[in-house]
């Protein structure tokens, strides 16, 4: 450590708080302007599928491991859900709670793990995981557009091919 710099209670007026890690404060499109942003103060709760690849194929009627990561955001990791979209004549959507790896820290990632067992009936399933944290903040589910692409924490969803 070399240098320590007091601020003021005032807001940071520097580039990157004054202008770009901030988040709309109402629902914006892509194209919107001149909208009202507050600073990101905080992240939140987010998780990954880390063991397969989008288009992955799997085989039918076999268990398989779904493995990832999350993270509490400013708190630590409480449960983990995967949505399983199914695609077949009758599309169905379940959700279940996978297991949770030891905690390395409230701020650390988390690994998950999930045993998942597709019918041949089905010719995809589409997964997500739902991070919840400590504190009861849950993922949004909804594909909020953030301009600035900052605190970014919707549900990646991935699709495995049943083969």
């Amino acid at each position: 450590l070399t240098d320590i710099e007091v601020l003021t209670t005032d807001e940071d007026d520097s580039y990157f708080m004054a202008k770009s890690y901030r988040m709309p404060t109402v629902p914006v499109k892509p194209g919107d302007k001149d909208f009202p942003t507050v600073p990101i103060t905080t992240m939140g709760p987010r998780s990954w599928v880390t063991s397969h690849a989008d288009g992955t194929a799997i085989p039918a009627g076999r268990p398989v491991e779904l493995r990832g990561i999350a993270f509490g955001g400013d708190c630590g990791v409480k449960r983990v859900e995967i949505d399983i979209w199914k695609e077949a004549i009758e599309p169905s959507m379940r959700r279940e709670v996978a297991s949770l790896g030891p905690e390395d820290g409230q701020f650390g990632f988390r690994r998950w793990t999930i045993e998942l067992e597709v019918p041949s009936v089905y010719r995809a399933v589409t997964v997500g995981g739902l991070c919840t944290n400590t504190s009861g903040v849950t993922q949004p589910t909804g594909q909020t557009w953030n301009p600035s692409g900052y605190a970014r924490n919707v549900v990646e969803r991935i699709t495995l091919k049943v083969v």
